[in-house]
């Protein structure tokens, strides 16, 4: 099934190794491959890696990875390709401090999650992808050259110097910083100073080069701003993003403590999947922030709520309207409709009971689920996407369903030997329940997401004839 985009690679003049379920594709003169896994005969997941090596860079290289990637996604994000989320991959140490990045997996969260379909005999848009590498490469070199000279790689940078470095970031961070987890250097070149909080998940560079970069792609990417209840939603070229007013006032007040003035002016604020990135008076700061689609959506609703009369610019033509009352068990047939189309699913069965009040019974999907922020890292020569068993729990309740509704779920995981849990709630999915299952992600190798009224409605979008089956659940009202 890779013989297309092996193909498309070497036109490219790119490296091309496959096995029968993966395919990874790397840049010849840069740290960063492309791996493709094989999800199913007709869907794949892709997503990116970086990791720089001691033979090209001197040093603790904490800096680099973290920096390349972050251009790797910058990059992607104002060209219109992809928002992207960072994921760390762990250390393979017993321990190191949380202030080091070793690698990282780039995820190409929008426009589908990573998933990548067969039309005909090919998959279009990984070749896409692919050719895009090209200008990726192109890019990075000239950005920042990976090629340094014999006494450019034994040069060494004054460790005095990098400790008052460290010191003034420390004393700007205050309580945020943490002397034995945080990681800080000087790298000449390129030319940065860098600081990494892992505690509060910040990167600060001081580098006019860096600095540039971000000039470069802020002026190339094409950006609609519209305000917001919380903060502002950025669309591009078929991404949606978010940043939260909260985040941004952060990034200023550090900004100007670091650059010692009173006033920015106004505050360039790149938004990818997990982070936010801005730059002025030759710093740049990397924060990590929910700033993805999720985010987007439940700004939008924020939006709606507030702004009736702008819903016809934010919204699509079409809106939803649900009955008051709903049959629990069609209800269930529905998400198992929805379930069914989704990127990832390879099989849905249904299992337990259908004559509970708000609809309890369960499905049980084979599900390639992708990396989750705040859940277990991915290590090396491992699956990206993991093939797991999730269970899928039905809520047709047309209120707010919170953490009371859900505090079953390990012992449902643990009756089916599942590894994943989805929730799916006609109405509105409360902060109590979302925090138990962010919680329950963090302390378990688990995956777990949340489908509420915006998140079924944006799948209905995308599959307008199931919607026409479930007229007695939801109907559409043309404006």
């Amino acid at each position: 099934m890779y013989e297309n985009l092996i193909a498309v690679a070497e036109e490219c003049s790119l490296e091309a190794r496959c096995n029968e379920d993966s395919l990874n594709i790397k840049l010849p003169h840069s740290p960063i491959s492309l791996h493709f896994e094989k999800v199913s005969e007709t869907t794949l997941f892709g997503a990116f890696y970086l990791r720089t090596n001691s033979w090209n860079w001197p040093g603790e290289r904490s800096d680099l990875n973290d920096i390349l990637s972050m251009l790797v996604a910058m990059f992607f994000a104002e060209t219109g390709t992809a928002s992207c989320a960072l994921m760390d991959v762990p250390h393979p140490a017993a321990y190191v401090p949380s202030g080091e990045v070793y690698a990282r997996y780039i995820l190409l969260s929008q426009p589908s999650n990573g998933y990548f379909h067969v039309q005909g005999e090919s998959f279009p848009e990984a070749e896409k992808l692919i050719h895009k590498l090209l200008l990726l490469e192109y890019f990075l070199h000239q950005a920042i050259s990976p090629h340094l000279s014999q006494e450019e790689l034994e040069s060494l940078v004054d460790w005095e110097e990098i400790e008052v470095w460290g010191r003034r970031v420390m004393k700007v961070l205050g309580g945020l910083a943490n002397e034995s987890e945080d990681t800080y250097n000087i790298r000449n070149p390129p030319r940065w100073k860098y600081y990494r909080c892992a505690g509060a998940d910040i990167s600060i560079i001081q580098s006019d080069q860096v600095s540039d970069i971000f000039d470069f792609l802020w002026s190339i990417g094409e950006r609609k701003l519209i305000q917001g209840v919380t903060g502002n939603i950025v669309l591009r070229d078929g991404l949606f993003n978010f940043t939260p007013s909260e985040d941004v006032d952060q990034l200023g007040f550090l900004l100007k403590k670091l650059a010692g003035v009173s006033d920015l002016g106004e505050l360039r604020v790149m938004p990818l999947e997990n982070c936010l990135v801005t730059a002025s008076q030759g710093f740049v700061l990397f924060l990590g922030s929910s700033s993805g689609r999720r985010a987007f959506d439940g700004e939008k609703d924020r939006v709606f709520l507030r702004h009736q009369d702008e819903a016809q610019f934010l919204f699509p033509a079409d809106s939803y309207v649900w009955a008051e009352r709903v049959d629990g068990e069609r209800f269930e047939s529905l998400v198992y409709d929805l379930l069914v189309r989704e990127p990832g699913v390879t099989k849905v069965r249904t299992v337990g009971h259908a004559n509970e009040r708000d609809g309890g019974r369960d499905h049980i999907a084979a599900w390639h689920t992708p990396p989750q922020a705040g859940g277990h890292a991915v290590g090396e020569n491992y699956p990206i996407a993991r093939a797991r068993e999730v269970v899928i729990q039905c809520k047709a309740l047309n209120r707010t369903v919170g953490k009371r509704h859900v505090l079953d779920i390990r012992d449902t995981l643990d009756q089916y030997d599942a590894e994943g849990y989805l929730l799916v709630a006609m109405g509105n999915v409360g902060t109590s329940a979302i925090g138990y299952l962010e919680a329950l992600r963090r302390k378990g190798d688990y995956f777990t997401d949340w489908w509420g009224c915006s998140e079924i409605e944006h799948r209905l979008r995308r599959n307008p004839d199931i919607v026409k089956r479930y007229s007695d659940i939801v109907t559409v009202v043309s404006h």
